[in-house]
């Protein structure tokens, strides 16, 4: 991404978990958006409504309440990605838990 942004575009993405893998991701993301004085657009999703490169008016820092609300909201919907895994394997494997006889 940061190859072909130039300094003040917009990155238009259509969920944040297009662009972010984890909780640990999110916040290296976040400094090359504020570094490189990008804007970004997430059109669909709990992230959609968020001002995620919101600097602080005086020093010009990333506010510490969107790296709070980032990552919170990162570590639910990795929460709710997991909780689908393991829904999903358990109707892949049944009621007996993968120990068919016969």
């Amino acid at each position: 991404m940061p190859a072909y942004a130039r300094l003040g575009d917009t990155v238009h993405i259509s969920e944040m978990f297009r662009l972010v893998r984890g909780t640990g991701h999110i916040l290296d993301v976040l400094d090359v958006l504020h570094r490189d004085r990008l804007a970004l657009r997430i059109h669909e999703g709990a992230f959609s409504a968020m001002g995620l490169t919101a600097c602080h008016p005086r020093t010009g820092e990333l506010l510490s309440t969107v790296k709070f609300m980032v990552q919170t909201l990162v570590a639910t919907g990795e929460l709710q990605r997991d909780l689908q895994r393991e829904l999903t394997y358990r109707r892949a494997v049944g009621p007996g838990g993968g120990n068919h006889l016969g």
